[in-house]
């Protein structure tokens, strides 16, 4: 209860590992967590952001906070991603940033890109690069995830008026902005940066039908016959 469905994941592994020990060990007879089926982990309901309420949104926050969560809703970029981004890694001349970071809330440092994932580069839309304060080094971090949320994001959600609005909901925003405007789950999966297709499988619903491609690729089979 209350953990986070990766968490659930890694106990359950941990568990069972020891229950083969002891099936190994012929203290049990069969181990009860094998091929225990869990839960997909979407627990609770992704919010897409509307154009006019990003815009409410936005104009809740003061100038320097409203940078960052402009670069978190025009880029899908993850918490830890943008609060680690360097300056080193955008060019404003060709309209990207290059992921290749992580903020550790944990330790408080800059750590590599996590095993697994593949560093990635993501359009910058115009009004994000305008945003986009000068300088070196970390570009809006160091920033503990829980003091922002409190302090910064929080009060802000509360001047907008929009209800429940969690900070990773800009990235499902982006998504969906995406996804709308006829990106593949291939495409959409590859900005946001999932290691698994499964996970972009969330964002198929959103894909608008093309039917006169379908039409175009299903020509009447009785054309042409006697």
């Amino acid at each position: 209860s209350g953990l986070a469905p990766s968490s659930v994941q890694r106990h359950l592994h941990l568990f069972s590992a020891s229950l083969t020990a002891a099936v190994d060990a012929e203290i049990l007879v069969a181990n009860p967590a094998a091929r225990l089926a869990l839960p997909s982990g979407e627990t609770d309901e992704m919010r897409f952001l509307t154009q006019k309420e990003s815009g409410t949104l936005l104009a809740s926050f003061e100038p320097a906070p409203r940078a960052f969560v402009s670069l978190l809703l025009g880029t899908g970029l993850r918490y830890g991603e943008g609060a680690g981004l360097q300056h080193k890694r955008l060019d404003l001349n060709r309209g990207q940033l290059r992921v290749a970071e992580v903020w550790d809330d944990k330790t408080g440092e800059l750590k590599a890109y996590p095993k697994g994932r593949k560093i990635r580069d993501v359009p910058l839309p115009d009004w994000v690069v305008e945003q986009i304060p000068e300088g070196d080094g970390l570009v809006f971090g160091p920033m503990i995830y829980t003091n922002w949320r409190k302090r910064v994001w929080l009060p802000a959600l509360e001047r907008s008026g929009l209800g429940h609005v969690r900070p990773h909901d800009l990235r499902h925003t982006y998504a969906s902005r995406l996804a709308e405007s006829g990106y593949s789950l291939f495409e959409i999966g590859a900005r946001l940066g999932h290691v698994s297709p499964v996970t972009t499988q969330r964002y198929s619903h959103l894909i608008p039908i093309d039917r006169t491609r379908d039409l175009r690729a299903l020509p009447d089979p009785r054309v042409g016959q006697t």
